[in-house]
This record gives structure tokens, sequence and C-alpha cells, in this order.
């Protein structure tokens, strides 16, 4: 004979994969955000920089528009800018 669930423990399930999905989307929304601000804050500083080593690798990544090429002119920039 099969063990039959009752109803709260199937509407406490329910809830559990509910709140479960709610977390997955608030920390899916928080890494977006966070990958936005890093984007942001990367161009913001090398736009402000007056190191010409920056400036020079900054306006080839504007000019073009190969994506090869702009993420190897962002690399260059962002291992200025941070020390990497």
């Amino acid at each position: 004979m099969e063990n039959k669930r009752s109803s709260i423990e199937k509407m406490s399930d329910g809830i559990g994969l509910f709140f479960q999905g709610i977390v997955e989307l608030f920390s899916d929304v928080v890494s977006v955000v966070s990958k936005v601000f890093k984007q942001i804050d990367w161009e913001l500083l090398a736009k402000s920089s007056t190191d010409p080593e920056i400036q020079k690798y900054y306006a080839i990544y504007h000019r073009t528009k190969n994506s090869r090429i702009k993420k190897k002119q962002m690399k260059k920039i962002k291992s200025i800018l941070y020390g990497g």
C-alpha cells in the first residue's frame, strides 16, 4: 500500500520550492547587477585616467567593432588599472 502524503506536506513542499526559486532568482539578479557595476567601473576609470598607455588602449577599444580586439584591449586596460 502506498503512503499517501497529507495536503499539509504537499503544501509545505510547494512553499519550499517557491522560496527556493525566489532565492535563485534573487541571486541571479544580484549577479547581473554586480557584473554591470564592474563593467561601468572599469570604463569610467579608463575614461578619466591620465595614463597615456590606458588612453591608447581605450581609444582602440572605443574605435573598433571587432569583439576579439575589444576583449584584448579591455584585458590590457583592466590589468593596468587593477594591477593584475
